[in-house]
């Protein structure tokens, strides 16, 4: 999830909507890459 909203609840209710990353903007873009990569290789492990 990539959001605007940053306070403890917002992330304890985009874990709770099934959210499996939580970033807010303005987000690192280094972050962020890190994050596409986990999430594509563990796609990638499901075939």
């Amino acid at each position: 999830m990539l959001t605007a909203r940053d306070t403890v609840c917002d992330k304890i209710e985009g874990r709770l909507a099934g959210a499996t990353e939580y970033l807010t903007k303005p987000f690192d873009p280094e972050k962020l890459q890190i994050t596409v990569h986990k999430i594509l290789t563990v796609a990638g492990q499901m075939q």
